[in-house]
């Protein structure tokens, strides 16, 4: 189940319109609540395994900011970033010239594996199907992960859900994951707005 053209245009068009409202050097332009928030999110993803050398996929790569991240504090690594809206990937390849990024759709994505594939905000833009096509992401993202899969969404306990942002219930998305796998790992403490699933084949 891919994202419909109505899904890209809508979700292209929020983020055009963030852009231009907060710039390109703004979490914010990505609906974070600040850049501490977004750093947070990020450094609990690489909770995932020892990224040093490894190939790494970054599914809604956005401005590339996981990126930035990931060169300050792990050194060597192979990454792709990949974003459904063609704004993002022109500034994010403007901003890091050095990386690699691709205005792709992930359910298409079938060039390789990685050993890792990370995603930070990816699923919480509110579409038709949205269970769907995100438990669809999750599982996609697992088979093109070789050694570990790191996602976050938003917590429905501490976030609003609405026509605009898709909150879980963090008990069920991490049932949902053991059904593709028994190591699995739900991380809670961080923020009371957010979580994150490590898992491992």
């Amino acid at each position: 189940m891919n994202f419909s053209p109505q899904d890209r245009k809508r979700i292209g068009d929020y983020y055009r319109q963030r852009l231009d409202r907060y710039g390109v050097d703004s979490a914010e332009a990505l609906s974070w609540s600040s850049q501490q928030a977004q750093q947070i999110r990020f450094q609990v993803l690489t909770q995932v395994g020892d990224l040093r050398g490894k190939s790494i996929l970054d599914v809604g790569s956005g401005l590339g900011d996981l990126y930035a991240l990931l060169q300050k504090t792990v050194g060597e690594f192979d990454y792709l970033g990949v974003d459904l809206v063609p704004d993002l990937v022109t500034v994010a390849r403007a901003k890091y010239p050095q990386a690699q990024f691709e205005n792709r759709d992930i359910l298409d994505f079938n060039d390789r594996k990685f050993d890792y594939v990370l995603s930070s905000g990816a699923m919480s833009f509110k579409v038709p199907q949205h269970f769907d096509k995100y438990f669809a992401m999750i599982r996609k993202m697992f088979s093109l992960a070789r050694l570990g899969l790191a996602f976050n969404m938003l917590d429905q306990r501490g976030h609003i859900d609405n026509e605009l942002y898709a909150a879980y219930n963090p008990s069920e998305i991490e049932a949902f994951c053991r059904t593709l796998t028994p190591k699995v790992k739900l991380i809670t403490h961080y923020s009371p707005q957010d979580f994150t699933l490590l898992l491992h084949p």
